[in-house]
């Protein structure tokens, strides 16, 4: 993988670590997927439910050791001059338009068959905001009677394994994600502190005002890794985690400072 950049010792070093934990991921299914459930990729696709909540905390984590690795990149390769704002790119997240969905055939719908392939949801960089606080005690949804989930329910882990399949292209991509972002929020940045175009005749480049808010690049959304991240992480990993997510967010906070 080719950075074209000096890069701390630090960051290599997560990168050679990224392999170890993307093994550990793969050998979960393998030692507990339940047997006879093998795919087309000769890995067990259904899980028990602690083993699936697992894997899936395992995914996330790297998932989120990786986007915190794109917003450092970012930093660094804008730092050295490396990306040019733009006006247009935005960051690459991997989804796909969507298109009105026409109905399904009458001959088909009888085979009770999934509409779509399973696909792994789509990677962001962004994490979403915070979720709003959560309902009250006594409230309704606290109180309304639910079947307890069980441990040992049966999970389809295809559409996991899928994405934990897709971790070793989301470091391949490493540098194309990191210069996108870094173009979409130096542009933005510029366009931002550019002269005020509506005090000329000419038309302004975008019509969207943007208000100040909106120029606080915060993709972390908190100063700490989401807890449940953490959960039975090992101990290596759960370090680089919480390390690695701090080093972004001061490289997010230095974004407004490179762009002037």
């Amino acid at each position: 993988m080719q950075f074209g950049i000096p890069l701390p010792d630090a960051f290599a070093g997560f990168i050679e670590r990224l392999p170890l934990y993307l093994a550990r991921i793969t050998r979960l299914p393998i030692a507990w997927g339940i047997p006879g459930s093998e795919g087309a990729h000769g890995m067990p696709t259904r899980l028990f439910r602690y083993d699936h909540d697992r894997m899936k905390r395992m995914v996330l984590r790297s998932e989120h050791l990786i986007r915190c690795l794109i917003v450092w990149l970012a930093f660094l390769r804008l730092h050295y001059d490396k990306v040019s704002p733009s006006a247009h790119a935005a960051p690459l997240t991997g989804g796909t338009p969507t298109s009105p969905q026409r109905p399904v055939h009458e001959l088909f719908a009888v085979r009770a068959l999934p509409l779509h392939p399973v696909k792994p949801p789509p990677f962001r960089v962004s994490m979403p905001d915070p979720s709003p606080e959560p309902y009250a005690k006594g409230s309704f949804l606290r109180t309304t009677t639910r079947a307890k989930r069980r441990y040992d329910d049966e999970m389809d882990g295809e559409r996991l394994i899928q994405r934990a399949d897709r971790l070793e292209h989301l470091i391949d991509t490493l540098v194309p994600r990191a210069d996108r972002l870094a173009a979409y929020w130096a542009g933005r940045l510029k366009r931002a502190r550019a002269p005020d175009a509506r005090d000329t005749d000419a038309p302004a480049p975008h019509a969207a005002f943007i208000e100040p808010s909106d120029l606080i690049f915060d993709p972390l959304k908190s100063p700490r890794p989401p807890p449940d991240l953490l959960e039975d992480a090992e101990d290596d990993e759960a370090e680089d985690l919480s390390l690695l997510h701090e080093v972004a967010i001061d490289a997010a906070e230095g974004f407004n400072a490179l762009c002037g």
